[in-house]
């Protein structure tokens, strides 16, 4: 295949990132894969735990947080000289990289990227593949490489009906749970203003600040509560679990109306 062809059918630009897949993976799987990325390339590891930036990958501090005792995401960037390989470890049972394909611009630049699929399916013994961003498993494959053989543009499957209304649904859920951060990030905004009206009130009235927590004691708590519920929902839409975003912010848009008719009719007793 020559560059102009690979341009046009695997390393198009139209915005969106190319992934790059190891499917059904286990821990074994990751740490001979984090071997061979410290061992053999240059990488820039974001250590979430620590908040610096490293230049091994820390086995520890990923696992940790796959198993619950750490919640702060890592990430990694592999160099092959101007391609930017990153890797988030959102969880243990595929590996998922990125690549802009604006910074593929050459057949060395392609030559290099398959060099580092040979290594990663070689060192796992499992296939590996190069896709549009966001992959669904009956999509197309631009790339795919097992051991030394690569295939290239890999025609899709015929979409089954069935899974042609799962890709419908996952993006009508998709959409919906966007609607639901929104809503969230709102009723966030909404119970964070009452604290800073009550802050300046007090402060124009010259009434001592000390008081402050005790009038604004209820809005602090459930904006707390809000933050907290925000920062998980949008994690769970970048893992995309839209359908665990989606009850969420119904059962905090439910909670947050029965709290204000509390309220409401509170107030008229």
């Amino acid at each position: 295949m020559n560059w102009e062809t690979l341009r046009k059918k695997i390393y198009y630009i139209d915005g969106s990132l190319r992934d790059i897949y190891v499917k059904n993976t286990n821990i074994e799987d990751w740490e001979k894969w984090i071997d061979l990325i410290n061992t053999g390339y240059k990488v820039a590891f974001y250590n979430g735990q620590s908040g610096e930036t490293e230049s091994q990958i820390d086995k520890s501090t990923v696992f940790d947080y796959w198993n619950g005792k750490s919640d702060l995401l890592s990430g990694v960037t592999i160099h092959l000289e101007g391609i930017l390989i990153k890797c988030h470890f959102f969880g243990g049972d595929e590996i998922e990289n990125d690549i802009t394909p604006l910074e593929i611009n050459s057949i060395e630049d392609h030559n290099r990227l398959v060099s580092y699929l040979k290594d990663v399916s070689v060192c796992l013994g499992k296939e590996v593949m190069l896709t549009p961003e966001n992959y669904l498993d009956y999509e197309r494959k631009l790339i795919v490489v097992n051991g030394n053989d690569i295939e290239f543009d890999v025609p899709g499957y015929v979409i089954p009906e069935h899974l042609n209304q799962d890709k419908v649904k996952n993006n009508s859920q998709k959409k919906l749970s966007i609607i639901f951060l929104t809503i969230l990030l709102f009723l966030l905004i909404w119970k964070i203003i009452p604290i800073i009206q009550v802050k300046m009130q007090l402060v124009s009235d010259f009434i001592p600040s000390s008081i402050f927590y005790e009038v604004a004691k209820p809005f602090i708590y459930i904006s707390t509560v809000l933050l907290l519920v925000n920062i998980v929902a949008f994690a769970l839409f970048f893992k995309r679990k839209y359908l665990t975003v989606i009850i969420l912010g119904s059962i905090a848009f439910c909670l947050n109306v029965l709290y204000t008719l509390f309220n409401y009719f509170l107030s008229l007793v």
